[in-house]
């Protein structure tokens, strides 16, 4: 909003129209950015670029790269909320059956936690990124890897494996066991226990996939397996001169930066817009640390003031190309 005030206040003209989309609900995953792209579908809108929060500008991105680097998401992941469910006629904690509802999910889970279900693939959006960065890596063996990954793929899956983290779930659809519910007392039996889990899903693989895998390595009908939520993931941005805009943008605003394509592991509102665009970036104009990721959503959450003008001054950059 900055940028946009100082450039009208410059009398600038744009040849075409510019949108500020805001939503105040993303987070609660509300209404109002779907509410956004349905306006566009009904006036036959159809952005040329969408420009949206996601990656920032990080270091130690990748071994032996000096430089930071600028990830900027071409694609996202899916997510799907999941519950389990498990029924009895419930009763005294005195008198136990071998197996109770809780038994039961237990069970469930530490079949679906080690269960190799969920394979590393590489999708294109992971293979853009290893393609920009790895030969920006001072390590021979790892430009080496990287440049030929029709032949390393096994050795780099390897690698995210045993590094864990963002880096392993760029490959594969992740679970997260979060929720638990069971009986309100200590010496009753639960009647109803049910178990919440979090899908992260990787481009080309479903929720109904991921639903049939649950059930199969499960394989217990008395576990009622139920999708609360979806959303697939994201289809794969053109990395081309549109793409070039941002990049450009970017560029001028930190000059020493690498800027790269990526999967975005997390979720935005942008991800409504893939329907009517196909030029979906997800970048936040950011210079941040370890810390300061650490310090999102949470307390004392903050920006440094560095941050704030070299945001500006990215917006400035990049809606002067417009």
């Amino acid at each position: 909003m900055e940028s946009v005030e100082y450039a009208l206040s410059k009398n600038k003209v744009f040849k075409n129209d510019l949108y500020l989309a805001f939503s105040g609900d993303e987070e609660i995953y509300g209404p109002s950015a779907p509410a956004i792209v349905n306006y566009f579908k009904e006036k036959g809108i159809k952005p040329y670029l969408v420009l949206d929060e996601g990656g920032a500008i990080v270091s130690n991105m990748f071994p032996g790269v000096k430089k930071k680097v600028a990830v900027v998401g071409i694609a996202e992941k899916g997510f799907m909320n999941v519950q389990l469910t498990a029924i009895s006629k419930g009763g005294h904690a005195s008198t136990p059956p071998k197996n109770t509802p809780l038994t039961e999910l237990s069970k469930a889970i530490i079949k679906l936690n080690n269960h190799p279900s969920f394979k590393l693939k590489l999708t294109p959006p992971v293979r853009a990124l290893f393609d920009t960065i790895a030969p920006h890596s001072n390590s021979f063996g790892i430009r080496l890897l990287f440049a030929n990954l029709w032949l390393f793929t096994p050795v780099v899956k390897l690698i995210a494996k045993l590094s864990g983290g963002e880096f392993l779930s760029m490959f594969k659809t992740t679970q997260a066991f979060t929720l638990a519910t069971g009986s309100d007392a200590v010496n009753v039996l639960p009647s109803v226990a049910t178990i919440g889990i979090n899908y992260r899903l990787r481009p080309n693989e479903t929720s109904e996939q991921v639903i049939k895998k649950i059930n199969k390595i499960i394989s217990n009908p008395n576990i009622e397996v139920k999708a609360l939520a979806i959303f697939e993931a994201s289809t794969m941005s053109h990395v081309d001169d549109t793409y070039k805009v941002v990049e450009k943008a970017i560029k001028q605003t930190w000059p020493d930066v690498i800027p790269s394509p990526y999967l975005m592991v997390a979720t935005s509102d942008s991800r409504h817009y893939h329907e009517i665009c196909e030029h979906v970036y997800k970048f936040s104009p950011m210079d941040v640390s370890k810390a300061d990721l650490a310090k999102i959503h949470g307390i004392d959450e903050d920006i440094t003031i560095e941050n704030v003008i070299n945001g500006t001054n990215f917006y400035l950059n990049l809606i002067d190309q417009l």
